[in-house]
Order: C-alpha cells, then sequence, then structure tokens
C-alpha cells in the first residue's frame, strides 16, 4: 500500500514539473518562451545558383545561421517582443542545431517549386529533444530559402515542450538580404521578428487572450 502511495506521489509530483502550456499562458507572462531559431528539418534551398557550394552550407553555414542567434542575441532577442520579463525569456538552439547537422544538404538544392503542410511542421517538432520541458519554445520551421524570390518561407511555431505539440503556427514570409551567405538568410529573422512586433504579436495576443 505504502509503494502504491509513494508511486502515486511521484506521478503527480512529475505531472505539476511538466505540466502542460497554453499560448494564452504565453501572453500573460505565466511560461516561459524559449527562441530555439531555425529547424531546417523540412527546408529546400531553391535556386541552384544560390547555392553553389552544398559542402560549406553543410560545414559551415547551418550551424553559423542559428549561432548568431545566440552571438548576436541582442539584435535577435524576443524578449521585448513579446513583452516577457527576463525569467520568462532564453534564446537555446541546441535542439535545432543537432537536426540540422543531420541533413543532407545536397539532395535538398532544388530549381523545383517546393511547400510543407501544417502536417509536416507537426511532424518535425514531435522529434524535439529539448532539456528544458516546463517551457513554450519558439521555433523558425524553415519551409524554403528561395533565392530566386530573395525570399524565406518560414512556418513561425510554438510548441508545448513538455509534449512536443504544436500550439500555433504560421506561415509567413521575410525578404532576404545582405553580404554574403549567413547575412543574407538572417536577414530573414530580423524581418520576422519586425513583423511580430508591428502587427503580429497584437494579433496573436487578441486572438489566445479572449
Amino acid at each position: 500500500m505504502k509503494k502504491t502511495i509513494l508511486f502515486l506521489t511521484a506521478f503527480c509530483a512529475s505531472l505539476s514539473v511538466y505540466a502542460q502550456h497554453s499560448m494564452k499562458d504565453l501572453f500573460e507572462n505565466k511560461t516561459k518562451l524559449i527562441f530555439m531559431g531555425y529547424d531546417l528539418s523540412q527546408a529546400k534551398f531553391i535556386g541552384t545558383l544560390g547555392f553553389t557550394d552544398p559542402a560549406a552550407i553543410k560545414d559551415r553555414f547551418l550551424y553559423a545561421w542559428n549561432n548568431t542567434f545566440v552571438a548576436e542575441y541582442e539584435k535577435y532577442s524576443l524578449q521585448k517582443s513579446f513583452k516577457l520579463t527576463n525569467d520568462k525569456y532564453e534564446t537555446n538552439v541546441d535542439n535545432n542545431q543537432d537536426i540540422n547537422s543531420k541533413i543532407n544538404v545536397h539532395e535538398r538544392i532544388t530549381n523545383e517549386s517546393y511547400s510543407i503542410t501544417e502536417d509536416d511542421v507537426k511532424k518535425a517538432v514531435s522529434h524535439y529533444h529539448s532539456k528544458e520541458k516546463d517551457a513554450i519554445g519558439l521555433s523558425y520551421v524553415v519551409e524554403s530559402f528561395n533565392k530566386l524570390q530573395e525570399k524565406a518561407v518560414i512556418w513561425v511555431t510554438f510548441v508545448d515542450l513538455s509534449n512536443n505539440k504544436v500550439l500555433y503556427t504560421e506561415k509567413m514570409e521575410a525578404k532576404a538580404g545582405g553580404f554574403g551567405l549567413k547575412n543574407y538568410w538572417m536577414a530573414c529573422a530580423t524581418k520576422i521578428k519586425k513583423d511580430i512586433e508591428s502587427s503580429k504579436y497584437k494579433q496573436w495576443k487578441k486572438k489566445f487572450s479572449s
């Protein structure tokens, strides 16, 4: 009997540790937001003339893109964008760095049109292995880096890290630009941040706070 009580106590405690989160919690500053960077597991690189060195992308840029979110934290931080206190925000790209490192870049370069669905996004985040469970993750699930159209198509995705369930995802487009392959595609994150601050935050807060 004592063993049963101890088991149930431990089980209930584990449920409280990994309590599920909601978008409403985020906009009420009740849960932590972890920005996870670019998830390229579903992405294709469109425009062969814009991606001429698959080995360099694999060995250098897959890491450099997400590392920039950490190295230039103030520039890319979304803490103020979501009006969160210091204890409710973190940038941690480790999960997506690991996922991106497994990509076969050569197979992803194409001149063909390409798109993914919300189900593809859900499948992608179902494989997340974040060490932080008591939080919401914000992942930029990239559909494409399109050099032909000079833009990125990105699913801005909120994930309950306690169970890897998508809380909300929205497909957004962002203009690329700048000198060098790294900066060219980092510009898209800058554009999305501006869109969040100028309009998306208000839209999402209204949607999920009602």
